[in-house]
């Protein structure tokens, strides 16, 4: 379930500025934390849920000023941010290091078979 979001939060008086970079700082540490919630557990395989996910990040960014008219990818590189997906992908890569590492306390075989990885 995706939490829902709506951008009138950001446009409340609490928010008085309508700098893209500032409202992307307010989003990062509001709401990219609840999207990003134990990712590493619940990591999405279901295309229709990793649309779903990402399209809280895509309509954010759609509403920024100066922004609306640029594609998705382009928003994203304006402002040096990346896609929810790839930040998913990311963590669970870690996480994968960190396991055959033994950085985590958690016996990487019970969820890896080494025979496939070689």
């Amino acid at each position: 379930m995706v939490p829902k979001f709506h951008f009138s939060h950001f446009q409340s008086p609490r928010f008085t500025t309508r700098d893209p970079v500032v409202l992307m700082k307010a989003f990062n540490t509001f709401v990219r934390p609840v999207v990003k919630y134990a990712t590493v557990v619940w990591n999405p395989s279901a295309k229709m849920s990793i649309r779903r996910i990402e399209a809280v990040l895509k309509r954010f960014t759609k509403r920024l000023h100066m922004l609306h008219n640029l594609s998705y990818n382009a928003r994203l590189k304006a402002l040096n941010e990346y896609s929810l997906e790839s930040r998913r992908v990311r963590a669970g890569l870690t996480f994968c290091y960190k396991m055959l590492h033994g950085i985590v306390d958690i016996d990487f075989r019970n969820f890896l078979n080494q025979s496939n990885c070689l």
